[in-house]
């Protein structure tokens, strides 16, 4: 006893001269009893000890260089922990009591690890699962500490001391930033979400090991834009996301879809008998013979909309590129015949007139001359001069003339009938 209460006074010599914050003490005790040890470190550090029970055994410590003040109260937990006790903080003191029952002692609660004494520390977890943390985290505690899991919440709530409270939460920091997950939206350009999504869970699950909550993708399809979105770790998403493009590419889209074909050349209705006898085959030679692993082929359907000349169908990605192929070549420019005619009219008291004095009513008029009765008869052509002829196939009404008229445009032949 003579040893501690010098040991004592030369702690508080050196307690007394120093800045609370930078104070120092240099302890050296042996065979001092672990009650004397806890009214020691009461004395320098201030503070009240309520000490329950008696503190048997005794206890040595060497010090090669003065410790904080501050450090006596971890000290003094570190000391009794050997002997089955523990400090706790009770607000106004502080209490000695065994560490089995320190957690029902109304320990303090806090989301910071640091302190002196045993306390509550809740962790909140973002991107593991609690109840399997809790199992992993279990055995680096001591038999004092306790650690429960909230499954409402996701959420560790660890007692133990402060020590023990930093190491765990190292621990819980490096899991969790190495489990954190963020959303990534992959939007579709060329294939259906409904078509590849059930493929893109598959592979998911294949890639990633799903008894890892961190190392496992989620994957939901949205739709209404046609897009999948991806939650996991970033090099995970990237190489689902990668997977997903190359299921992406331009290819044979198996979604039905409505289609409008306007014509620009051909009847509507004509067009949709042709397209609905094709469509019928089309459809019937895809369901005997559907491809391997595929679902079975939907039907595809030609309606006409006759107002608008259009063709409404109702088809896949594949269907419609044939239906479209098809309509643009058979819905091409009709071949036309240019026809030129002219119309002459001839008054009949002319045509008379000519007829009576050169005998050819009855016949006809050609390029080749005038073809009379007489000509039809066996006798030879009436030849007519250029000038006639351009008369009489000019667009013009013949008018009644004189007969010098005639004897002036007339010019001579070989036979004159």
């Amino acid at each position: 006893m003579k040893l501690t209460k010098i040991i004592l006074g030369v702690l508080l010599v050196l307690s007394m001269g120093l800045h609370a914050e930078e104070e120092k003490v240099d302890i050296n005790f042996r065979d001092l009893k672990v009650k004397d040890f806890i009214e020691m470190v009461s004395k320098i550090t201030h503070k009240n000890i309520l000490i329950e029970g008696n503190l048997k055994g005794k206890i040595n410590f060497v010090s090669q260089t003065p410790i904080k003040k501050s450090s006596l109260i971890p000290l003094a937990n570190s000391i009794l922990g050997s002997k089955g006790f523990t400090i706790v903080n009770q607000g106004d003191y502080y209490k000695v009591v065994k560490s089995n029952n320190a957690a029902g002692e109304g320990l303090d609660v806090s989301s910071s690890v640091g302190g002196e004494t045993m306390k509550t520390v809740m962790f909140p977890l973002k991107n593991s699962n609690a109840a399997v943390i809790r199992a992993k985290i279990k055995p680096l505690l001591s038999r004092s500490a306790k650690v429960i899991s909230f499954k409402e919440n996701n959420v560790l709530a660890i007692t133990a001391k402060p020590r023990v409270l930093r190491s765990i939460s190292k621990v819980i920091k490096a899991v969790e930033e190495r489990g954190e997950k963020k959303s990534v939206i992959v939007r579709l350009q060329n294939s259906s979400v409904k078509d590849i999504f059930s493929n893109a869970q598959k592979m998911a699950k294949k890639l990633f090991p799903q008894t890892i909550e961190s190392e496992k993708v989620d994957i939901f399809k949205d739709e209404a834009t046609n897009a999948m979105i991806l939650v996991g770790k970033p090099d995970n998403n990237r190489r689902m996301i990668r997977y997903i493009k190359q299921l992406d590419m331009k290819g044979e889209d198996q979604t039905q879809k409505m289609y409008v074909i306007r014509l620009k050349n051909s009847n509507v209705e004509e067009m949709e008998k042709i397209l609905s006898k094709l469509v019928a085959q089309m459809n019937s030679v895809a369901i005997r013979r559907p491809k391997k692993g595929a679902k079975p082929p939907s039907k595809a359907m030609v309606v006409s909309d006759v107002e608008r000349n259009a063709l409404i169908i109702l088809a896949t990605g594949e269907q419609i590129r044939n239906i479209r192929e098809t309509v643009r070549k058979i819905d091409i420019p009709k071949v036309q015949v240019y026809v030129k005619a002219r119309i002459i009219e001839i008054n009949n008291n002319l045509a008379k007139q000519i007829g009576l004095r050169y005998g050819f009513e009855g016949g006809k008029i050609t390029s080749m001359g005038l073809y009379s009765l007489a000509s039809n008869m066996g006798a030879s052509s009436l030849m007519v001069s250029q000038t006639l002829l351009g008369f009489l196939n000019n667009d013009l009404t013949f008018a009644p003339k004189p007969k010098h008229f005639l004897s002036d445009i007339l010019q001579h032949s070989d036979n004159t009938h």
